[in-house]
């Protein structure tokens, strides 16, 4: 079910800013942001600005600083393109949900987009949440059928595709 091929988690331990070689291979992707502690603004703008440059095509915070998030991307998106107007490739959509179901969450990230043009392979999820929803999002993703890696395993994992 579904038109996605591989899902990636990251816990908050995990979430580093040296990503960007790694996440541009996955393009393009969708990332879900699950959030319940504040995300230092620097970072927030940081990595904002890799999902940008690296292929993110749509983002979808749960939490309650996902409005944050929300406004980060898309400030950045313009930001990264001198405030001019978008093409459809460099738009990217957002969602933010301040109290949504978990599992909720998930499925309306997931098959939102399938009513778009735009195809999918991978979402990746960043976890700032603690303690973590790993258990949560992989029993999602499971009943979904969409298998769960760590992103750990990413990297190897695609030196092995490309």
């Amino acid at each position: 079910m579904g038109i996605y091929k591989q899902a990636y988690y990251l816990s908050k331990s995990e979430i580093k800013l040296d990503i960007e070689p790694i996440i541009f291979k996955l393009k393009p992707y969708i990332v879900c942001i699950i959030t319940q502690t504040a995300v230092e603004n620097q970072f927030m703008d940081s990595l904002a600005e890799i999902l940008v440059r690296s292929g993110c095509r749509s983002m979808h915070a749960l939490g309650p600083d996902a409005s944050e998030w929300d406004d980060m991307l898309d400030d950045t998106v313009l930001y990264l393109n001198d405030y001019n107007r978008l093409t459809d490739d460099q738009k990217i959509m957002t969602t933010f949900s301040l109290k949504q179901n978990l599992s909720r969450f998930i499925y309306d990230s997931i098959y939102t987009l399938n009513y778009s043009d735009l195809v999918f392979s991978n979402i990746v999820f960043f976890d700032f949440s603690e303690p973590s929803k790993y258990k949560e999002v992989l029993q999602e993703l499971e009943f979904l059928e969409i298998p769960l890696n760590i992103f750990r395993a990413i990297a190897e994992a695609l030196d092995s595709r490309f």
